[in-house]
């Protein structure tokens, strides 16, 4: 890790990668800007919003295809992201 690197890290603190875009966003000043929700955490909040659409995000703020709709979406819990499911036919 570099001395700047290191420097930048001590000044900022540390922040995960909702946190960084939720902060630049803001810091852009553009009314358009989509800013991310973020949890305590700082991983990416199940369900985004920008100013026409919602939809599902994975922990690292990836979108979960087909989610994506007008108003507000339901998500399915945090808990089944890392699962695989298996369907046993008889």
């Amino acid at each position: 890790m570099s001395c700047s690197l290191l420097t930048d890290l001590f000044v900022a603190g540390y922040r995960k990668p909702c946190q960084e875009r939720f902060w630049e966003a803001v810091r852009s000043g553009q009314p358009t800007a989509y800013i991310p929700r973020c949890r305590r955490d700082g991983d990416y909040e199940p369900t985004q919003c920008d100013r026409q659409d919602c939809w599902c995000v994975e922990s690292k703020g990836v979108e979960i295809n087909g989610t994506r709709t007008r108003g507000t979406i339901t998500c399915p819990p945090r808990e089944l992201e890392n699962f695989v499911f298996f369907v046993v036919l008889a």
